[in-house]
C-alpha cells in the first residue's frame, strides 16, 4: 500500500491544463500517487509513467475533484456507492441471499469502533457517538462475506411486524451451529435536540442484542434504539 498524500492538481497552462506542471507539483510535495487532469493524456508514453498516477481529462478531473472534496463529510450520499458495491460484491459471493439477507449481513457485522480502534465520534459534538449517529456502525465486507446468521424477511413479515415483534434468523454458515443471545440494557441517556416542529422535547435510550455462537467465531449485533417522546404544541 502507498503511503503518503494523494495530490490533485489541475493547472491551467496556454488554454489547456498543464502536466508538466501538474507532474512537478507531484514530486515537489513528495506525493505517493496523484491524479492529473489533462488534455494531453492521449499524447503520453508508456515510459513517462514513472511514478503511480493517472491522466484522466479536464471534464472527469472536475467530478473527481468534486467527489474528493466531500471525502471528510460523513453523508448518507458519500456511503450509498461503497454500502452499494458491498451489496453487489455479497449477491455475487451468495447468489441465494435476498437483499433483506444481505442488509442483515451488513450491519450486523458493522464494526462499532474506527479504524484505530477507538470509539467512533460524533463531529459535531465531537463526544462517543450512539446508534443515532452511526447506525450499525462501520460496514465490514469480509465479516459480511460470513455473518453466520441473517435476519431473512419478505414483504409479508413486515405486513406482520406491525402485529409481532418476533424476527427469525437463518443460519447460513456451514453445518449446524448453536448461538446463545445476549442483551446489552440501555445504558446511556440521549438528547435528542428540541428542533422539531411542533417543538418536542425527545429522550432517548439505547442497547444491543448479540448473537454469540458458542465455540464458534461468529457474533451478530443489531442496535436497539426507543425514544420517549413529550409532545407540547404552541
Amino acid at each position: 500500500m502507498l503511503q503518503g498524500s494523494i495530490s490533485f492538481v489541475p493547472l491551467i497552462y496556454d488554454g489547456l491544463v498543464g502536466f508538466a506542471q501538474q507532474s512537478y507539483e507531484m514530486y515537489r510535495t513528495g506525493a505517493a500517487g496523484a491524479i492529473f487532469s489533462s488534455d494531453t493524456g492521449q499524447f503520453s508514453k508508456p515510459t513517462d509513467f514513472d511514478m503511480p498516477y493517472v491522466i484522466i481529462n479536464p471534464k472527469d478531473g472536475e467530478l473527481v475533484k468534486k467527489y474528493m472534496s466531500m471525502q471528510r463529510m460523513q453523508l448518507t450520499s458519500m456511503s450509498c456507492p461503497h454500502v452499494a458495491g458491498i451489496a453487489a460484491l455479497l449477491k455475487v459471493h451468495h447468489h441465494d441471499w435476498s437483499s433483506a439477507a444481505i442488509r442483515s449481513a451488513m450491519m450486523t457485522t458493522a464494526n462499532m469502533y474506527d479504524n484505530a480502534n477507538g470509539i467512533i465520534i460524533d463531529m459535531v459534538t465531537e463526544i462517543a457517538g450512539t446508534p443515532l449517529d452511526f447506525g450499525a456502525g462501520h460496514v465490514n465486507p469480509n465479516k459480511a462475506m460470513d455473518p453466520g446468521l441473517v435476519y431473512d424477511i419478505e414483504v409479508e413479515d413486515y405486513i406482520n411486524y406491525f402485529f409481532n415483534y418476533k424476527r427469525l434468523l437463518t443460519n447460513v454458515a456451514d453445518g449446524s451451529s448453536v448461538y446463545r443471545a445476549m442483551v446489552n440494557a440501555p445504558e446511556v441517556s440521549i438528547n435528542l435536540g428540541t428542533d422539531a416542529t411542533p417543538q418536542s422535547d425527545y429522550i432517548g435510550n439505547f442497547g444491543y442484542l448479540s448473537w454469540y455462537e458458542v465455540n464458534g467465531k461468529h457474533m451478530v449485533r443489531s442496535p436497539i434504539v426507543f425514544c420517549i417522546c413529550s409532545l407540547n404544541i404552541y
